[in-house]
């Protein structure tokens, strides 16, 4: 009997419960509860103004914060465009050339132009155009070969006694399906045609160095102030998994590195010479090594 009762009670505890709930329910939160300015519409009376901003009409400070410090201060310069009339799509690289009052600006869909340092220029001249290098190379090569990009250009610093100009550019297959090409990122010496504007000679290239095509191609060129010619080295991958193929610590692997090599000295089957042995980490050795540069330096070991 007692049980029956208490059953009962809960069972009518419960009923009313949930009773409660379906009326707070139906009549929906009280005016005034949403926030100010709320641009919400319950379909009854007149529609409110939407040109009227929704959420908070005034923003309250947050004062209850820890934290302490202030932000960095403004750099102590500032950028400034300087070539106002002349665009660039993509640009590399941007470099001079010793013994003259010209830029010169490569795009990495292979163009590189030249511009008078001078802000009131109008337009760019065409320097070189690298994608008329591939039907060569195809040819040369008996490869169907395509454009990939042009990362680097740099002059020598006898430029205005030699008018030689280094390059590196890239190619790969036309047909994707078969992979990187293992000499797809070049290296090469052009002659510069004396006028005004300058211009490339693409008939005058000269390979110096090449190494795998991938996604990381490497391709800067500074000549140091001994006159050694210094060249960065990609990984030869993609962007992930990073280093696919272990390049990075591999001091007999010309990729994923710094190479330094004497352009104006060639030894027996090179176009260049490999500086003396004092100042060099190593000498490449191995299936990598078709070239025999030095690696002078590991980039992010």
């Amino acid at each position: 009997m007692v049980g029956t009762m208490r059953q009962r009670l809960c069972f009518t505890a419960a009923l009313l419960l949930s009773i409660g709930f379906l009326i707070l329910f139906q009549r929906g939160p009280s005016a005034g509860a949403e926030p100010t300015g709320s641009n919400r519409y319950s379909g009854k009376g007149t529609p409110p103004d939407a040109s009227r901003p929704l959420g908070f009409n005034r923003r309250v400070p947050w004062t209850t914060s820890r934290f302490r410090g202030s932000p960095d201060p403004p750099l102590p310069y500032r950028a400034e465009r300087v070539f106002p009339h002349i665009h660039f799509k993509n640009p590399t690289v941007l470099t001079g050339a010793p013994g003259t009052n010209r830029l010169f600006v490569a795009e990495q869909a292979g163009k590189i132009y030249s511009i008078p340092n001078d802000p009131a220029a109008a337009e760019a001249d065409l320097f070189l155009d690298c994608g008329e290098l591939v039907s060569r190379l195809s040819d040369e090569g008996k490869e169907d070969l395509a454009f990939e990009a042009v990362y680097g250009l740099t002059f020598h610093p006898r430029f205005a006694e030699n008018g030689y100009c280094y390059v590196c550019y890239v190619v790969r297959y036309r047909d994707v399906n078969r992979g990187q090409h293992p000499q797809g990122t070049r290296v090469s010496r052009f002659t510069v045609r004396r006028g005004d504007p300058p211009a490339c000679d693409p008939a005058s290239e000269k390979l110096v160095l090449s190494w795998l095509q991938g996604g990381h191609n490497g391709g800067c060129l500074k000549f140091g102030p001994e006159g050694y010619l210094y060249i960065s080295t990609g990984d030869g991958g993609p962007a992930f998994p990073p280093d696919p193929l272990k390049a990075g610590q591999d001091l007999t692997n010309v990729l994923s590195a710094i190479l330094r090599v004497d352009v104006d000295r060639e030894q027996p089957g090179l176009p260049y010479s490999i500086p003396g042995p004092t100042t060099r980490l190593c000498r490449s050795k191995g299936p990598a090594a078709r070239s025999g540069p030095t690696v002078f330096a590991i980039p992010g070991r």
